[in-house]
């Protein structure tokens, strides 16, 4: 598979990083509308679950959220392959293209998915028990949590961003993932910002966000925007790291 460099070299079909993006975001609304249902869609089973864990109880219901939460790891992957394409200028057919993609990387997706889930859960954790038991979390304990839900919010992106570009076992990506969120510095902290402002919006107006994500396809946008940021420092690091093992052998 050739590298984004070895294709601009060999075709530069976009002069600037902003003019890809726009075209990018500005070509193919239907398709990050349809992307962002899909990625909402692929979250609700395993929503409603863990809804029913905290309505009723049973461990029956929290073990099937986790497990059915793992289903948005091979929806995303292909979302992140996709847009990677649509703004990078490789010819493809995007709807065709994105359900093989989510058949391709199925089986690894689907594990991290849950391997994210998992830890997500850990994260969360302190926060839930302390809402059902009414008292509050010392200030320690907040800082922590917020710097391990930034962490996992940055390796989710460069986790899933791996999965589709080169053949990896979910264990190398995780551990690139870790790597990356430091290496990238700056493009890290934008990247950071980017998601977590959303978040924060969707946290604080739900009834208004959940339009207008499913309207325009937020979440298919902001990977756009945030490939935008890290895709071509990643693509760097990892072709270098291809050139020196291929030095070694």
């Amino acid at each position: 598979m050739e590298s984004i460099n070895d294709y601009q070299e060999r075709e530069p079909r976009r002069q600037t990083a902003f003019g890809r993006w726009g075209q990018t975001i500005l070509g193919h609304f239907p398709f990050h509308a349809g992307v962002a249902l899909l990625q909402s869609l692929s979250f609700l089973p395993g929503a409603a679950c863990i809804y029913l864990y905290g309505r009723l109880g049973g461990a029956v219901f929290l073990v099937a959220g986790w497990l059915l939460l793992g289903l948005t790891g091979p929806v995303y992957a292909a979302m992140q392959k996709m847009t990677w394409q649509e703004q990078f200028d490789f010819p493809c057919y995007l709807y065709r293209e994105f359900f093989q993609e989510i058949k391709k990387n199925f089986r690894q997706g689907y594990c991290m998915g849950i391997l994210f889930t998992a830890l997500w859960g850990l994260v969360l954790a302190p926060l839930v028990i302390a809402e059902m038991s009414k008292i509050s979390l010392p200030v320690w304990a907040v800082i922590v949590m917020l710097a391990a839900a930034c962490l996992l919010l940055l390796m989710s992106a460069y986790g899933f961003y791996q999965m589709g570009r080169w053949q990896l076992s979910v264990g190398a990506m995780v551990k690139n993932a870790l790597l990356l969120v430091f290496a990238l510095g700056l493009r890290s902290f934008a990247v950071l910002l980017l998601w977590a402002g959303y978040l924060v919006l969707f946290a604080l107006f739900p009834p208004y966000v959940l339009p207008v994500n499913l309207i325009l396809g937020i979440p298919a946008l902001l990977t756009v925007t945030a490939q935008a940021i890290y895709v071509p420092r990643i693509d760097k690091m990892m072709g270098m790291a291809r050139d020196m093992e291929k030095k070694e052998d």
